[in-house]
């Protein structure tokens, strides 16, 4: 008896091609040419700025570290973030349902300080982002790490001023 040979493709044959389309996509994707940057994306403006930091809920006495003239350094990758440039402590309030009265309430805590600091930075910008040292993203309502001598805390950016 004779055999015949089949020409169909089976289910592995079929996921090898599937394989190899799918890994020459992937190649075309990646070598294909990128598109040309504009000349303001290519060559982004260095400049100086100042941003608003917020650093919330900090135990009285730590507060007083933070001083003017503080180099501030990103906690992980210890980007420079800029230099201190005034400092303001205030206490800390929360807003808070008063039961009694049924009102909402500004309350302070005796156990915690709020420290607004200006920091002056040497940036690059372009349309889509500041960068601080050429490396540290910076928009406002961003948290970010910040370590200074003797002191880290996080803290939100609440404004930048170009």
């Amino acid at each position: 008896m004779e055999k015949k040979k089949h020409s169909i493709l089976n289910v592995f044959d079929l996921v090898v091609i599937a394989l190899i389309v799918v890994l020459a996509v992937v190649l075309f994707i990646m070598t294909r040419p990128q598109p040309s940057q504009s000349q303001e994306d290519a060559a982004p403006a260095s400049r100086t700025i100042r941003y608003t930091v917020e650093f919330a809920g900090m135990q009285n006495g730590t507060a007083e570290l933070i001083k003017a003239g503080d180099v501030l350094l990103e906690r992980g990758k210890l980007y420079d973030l800029g230099t201190i440039e005034s400092v303001t402590v205030s206490p800390t309030t929360y807003l808070n349902f008063d039961y009694e009265t049924n009102e909402y309430k500004l309350t302070e805590m005796s156990t915690e300080q709020t420290v607004v600091a200006v920091v002056v930075a040497a940036c690059t910008e372009n349309d889509r982002q500041i960068l601080i040292g050429g490396k540290q993203e910076i928009k406002v309502g961003g948290s970010y790490r910040f370590n200074g001598p003797g002191y880290y805390s996080a803290g939100t950016v609440i404004g930048i001023e170009r």
